[in-house]
């Protein structure tokens, strides 16, 4: 792959990838450009020298276009950067972005800019990790639909209900009774009949008082012993519940749709998102959930390396799944019953439960074959099993770093000089394609890098796959997460 300057000669060849381009970035039709009109700010910004294209093979596989706005100089405006998918998480990208850079280094610009669509997570991973920063947001609405909600002067509906992890109707109605003529006055109070193991209370009180919500699941969560999960919906835009186990809350999730922008840094480190479980409670689409979940935690199982492999390939497989959240400082009776050793993650599968990440990736591998992560040829396979068997040679030494223990980093860089001559040679651990071994690997190097500082510039195959990994959505999740820690 090479990087050259983009000519006027280059037009029939750049038509049909701006035109993939254009169609893949959807939405509304103002926010296309006719071809025609593209090409005059193309060939304008190839006069200045900021127009790059990606070729391999004799074909352009990607380019990069920027401009320094007239009225502010120091600023290079990058207005597009596109690589075809087949090309996607090779650094193409970067080596674009290098070039720009370059090219306006003379000119003394002291920005550079860009405009990313919000749901296109693996570019805002890339550009983040970049140092890209977002200044602000260009927001579009409906204008029907603005125009509705301006003129509309009543507040939209607070809804609040609790789910009760029982069949036991009754039981539920008995504890009510006990406990809610003291909580404060209500006009009403339903219980509704066990639906998939849950039965349903609404209550009129808890619906303007979430404060009384709160106490109302506490009090059923101790009563019957079992799980209870209080959900509102708060003016039909935020989506927050809370868990509670034996009368204490465990968890408290928060559901933001995008268009509030992110949330500060107080609330990503107080609040999650746990989209599987919003939407068996309120029937919706789990996809939508997902898109509008900001996900953040500053819980122990978010901080386990251990756990993010196995996160990384349940993303890689699209399978859905419920997390339970363990506090590491004071870890309830039950995981011992769940795995003897107390530690994170555990797998349960129906009746069916595994501990050690390797072995409950290998498992997921076998019981969800696509997209494989292990190699088909025996002896490839049984290569990146030891590899990723050999990883105590890594995690000792990150351990000991962190202990501060003297001479760690000296014995950590000596393991990372392993890796990175073993990806000189290759793109990813164990051959052309991501597979465990990465999963396996990735978590720590991670959290070396944005924790514990380590530089890892002396590695540069090494820091190549990591940018070739922060491209893939399992990945830039745990980038976003590490980052919020």
């Amino acid at each position: 792959m090479s990087i050259r300057p983009a000519t006027e000669n280059d037009g029939p060849a750049l038509r049909p990838l701006y035109d993939a381009f254009q169609a893949e970035v959807g939405g509304p039709s103002f926010l296309h450009e006719a071809w025609d009109d593209a090409w005059t700010d193309l060939r304008r910004h190839a006069d200045q020298g900021l127009a790059f294209l990606a070729e391999e093979d004799d074909r352009i596989i990607g380019f990069g276009f920027g401009t320094i706005p007239a009225d502010t100089p120091e600023l290079c405006r990058i207005t597009d950067l596109y690589v075809v998918p087949a090309s996607r998480r090779r650094g193409v990208g970067q080596e674009l972005l290098r070039a720009l850079v370059d090219a306006v280094t003379p000119h003394n610009v002291t920005a550079v800019g860009l405009d990313v669509m919000v749901d296109n997570a693996a570019a805002v991973a890339m550009y983040r990790r970049l140092g890209f920063a977002p200044l602000e947001y260009f927001m579009v609405a409906q204008s029907d639909l603005l125009a509705d909600r301006l003129s509309s002067d009543t507040r939209r509906a607070s809804v609040g209900s609790l789910h009760v992890q029982t069949d036991d109707e009754k039981a539920v109605e008995r504890a009510l009774a006990q406990f809610m003529p003291r909580m404060g006055h209500s006009d009403w109070t339903r219980v509704e009949p066990a639906v998939n193991g849950w039965v349903t209370v609404t209550d009129e009180l808890c619906d303007r008082d979430r404060s009384a919500q709160r106490r109302v699941g506490g009090e059923l969560s101790d009563r019957l012993g079992v799980p209870v999960v209080a959900f509102a919906v708060e003016e039909e835009a935020v989506v927050r519940f809370l868990l509670f186990e034996r009368g204490r809350m465990v968890d408290e999730y928060l559901s933001v749709p995008t268009y509030y922008g992110d949330l500060n840094k107080a609330d990503e480190l107080s609040l999650a998102a746990n989209p599987t479980l919003v939407a068996r409670l309120t029937g919706a689409d789990p996809a939508r959930v997902r898109a509008v979940a900001r996900v953040a935690s500053s819980y122990d199982a978010d901080r386990c390396p251990y756990c993010a492999r196995t996160r990384i390939v349940l993303a890689e497989k699209g399978i859905e799944y419920e997390t339970v959240v363990v506090d590491l400082d004071d870890r309830p009776a039950w995981i011992y019953e769940k795995n003897p050793k107390g530690c994170v993650p555990v797998f349960e599968d129906d009746t069916f439960v595994l501990s050690e990440s390797a072995v409950i990736n290998e498992y997921l591998d076998e019981r969800y074959p696509e997209p494989a992560l292990l190699p088909a040829d025996p002896a490839e396979r049984a290569l990146a099993r030891m590899l990723v068997f050999r990883f105590d040679d890594l995690s000792r030494p990150y351990y000991a770093l962190r202990r501060g223990e003297e001479g760690a980093r000296e014995r950590l860089d000596h393991e990372l000089a392993g890796l990175d001559a073993l990806l000189e040679a290759q793109q990813y651990l164990t051959g052309a394609a991501f597979g465990l071994a990465d999963a396996a690997y990735v978590p720590w190097i991670l959290r070396a890098r944005e924790r514990m500082d380590v530089d890892l510039h002396p590695f540069p195959a090494l820091s190549e796959w990591l940018e070739r990994l922060s491209e893939r959505p399992s990945i830039a999740a745990e980038i976003d997460l590490v980052a919020a820690l």
